[in-house]
């Protein structure tokens, strides 16, 4: 236990912990789309690289000049194990931050965890244990710590690049929906105008060729465009306070805003039902980690041994019905009867056009009725029938 390898790596466990801790807050999030995951995994990728490249953690870091000395402190773990932020709102803060934070921001939070730590009372017992001394402690501290590091988290980025990889849809779909990437310079128009003419033509030809096919790409295209600019030249509507009780903070582009405003009516300089058809998916997209474990009953229901043989696309488009869909109590039936008989289809309850005196009854029923099957003891001619 008071070995040094022993000792550095529980120290670095907690540094790589911190780092998977936030991707996995953000993976299961239902607060963010499908175009946030090539930012979540690059970065994920980019803080294990930066451990990787030989850099310390922050509990590294503060626990080094101890550890040069051949003493581990206690008191900090037992500090920061009662100053756990675990009864905080994880999940708003995690989403909050990855769509708006910046430097300050992270320092800021670091200091406010450093100073929840020295709040905390250290007891009598605490001061008794407060530094061990350590053993086999030999050579150069802070170098042997970096080789246990590199050692370590280069397994953990070996394993990434095969289990973890950006979907192409998802980086594709990035370009041409996540308008915080988007040029929208305002000091020189004229060029950021130039830049959005272009923007995102190539990622919509892959977009409509791989994933809608039966839509047409120099439509959505022009859709795509109309809404860019409507976005650009409307933009400060789309930017709130990055926290209401800080204005000082400054602002950000909310995409949710953006979104629910494209969806409101014709707001664009031209309708755009494409753009919109293909924002609906990327809006309801099942991307989160614990979608896995929910499709499995929609597929369980879907695929039953009477359905086995449906094909590929007709069972994706049933699960994703089926999974984005709200339940079938919550639908207005009688409002969807009535779209659906005026569009001139027909139902098991349309009354017949070809006489007045069937009106009300169901041709689907009557010809059931009609299609009359022998039967084997009920029949009135059978040997078995009631006597009369």
């Amino acid at each position: 236990m008071k070995q040094f390898k022993f000792v550095a790596y529980c120290i670095l466990l907690v540094d790589i912990h911190a780092i998977n801790t936030r991707l996995s807050v953000l993976v299961q999030s239902d607060q963010l789309f499908v175009i946030d995951v090539p930012d979540m995994i690059e970065t994920y990728k980019r803080d294990l690289e930066l451990l990787a490249s030989g850099a310390l953690g922050p509990e590294a870091t503060a626990r080094m000049i101890l550890l040069g000395k051949g003493e581990v402190e206690m008191v900090r773990c037992v500090a920061k194990a009662r100053a756990s932020p675990l009864e905080t709102s994880v999940d708003a803060t995690a989403e909050d931050d990855f769509e708006h934070e910046d430097d300050e921001d992270n320092e800021e939070r670091e200091e406010e965890e450093e100073e929840d730590v020295d709040n905390v009372i250290v007891t009598e017992d605490d001061e008794e244990a407060s530094t061990i001394n350590l053993a086999a402690v030999t050579g150069d501290v802070k170098q042997r710590f970096i080789e246990f590091q590199q050692d370590f988290v280069q397994h953990l980025l070996e394993n990434m690049s095969r289990r973890l990889n950006i979907p192409p849809s998802a980086k594709k779909l990035q370009c041409l929906f996540d308008f915080r990437k988007m040029p929208m310079d305002t000091s020189n128009k004229q060029q950021t105008v130039d830049l959005l003419l272009p923007h995102g033509n190539e990622e919509a030809d892959w977009v409509i060729e791989n994933l809608f096919p039966e839509l047409d790409s120099f439509a959505f295209k022009s859709e795509a465009l109309a809404a860019r600019m409507f976005v650009f030249e409307h933009q400060d509507e789309f930017r709130v306070l990055k926290d209401p009780k800080k204005p000082q903070n400054g602002r950000y582009m909310c995409l949710t805003t953006i979104f629910e405003r494209l969806f409101s009516g014709d707001v664009c300089s031209k309708p755009i039902p494409l753009y919109l058809h293909v924002l609906d998916y990327v809006i309801s997209f099942m991307w989160q980690s614990c979608n896995s474990e929910r499709a499995g009953s929609h597929i369980n229901q879907v695929k039953t041994l009477q359905r086995i043989r449906l094909l590929g696309d007709t069972f994706n488009s049933l699960v994703f019905g089926t999974f984005n869909n709200v339940p079938v109590q919550f639908i207005d039936t009688p409002r969807l009867l009535e779209r659906w008989r005026s569009e001139g289809h027909m139902s098991g309850t349309t009354t017949s056009r070809l006489s007045t005196t069937e009106l009300g009854e169901s041709k689907v029923l009557k010809r059931l009725f009609e299609d009359k099957k022998g039967r084997f003891l009920l029949s009135k001619d059978g040997p078995l029938a009631a006597e009369t």
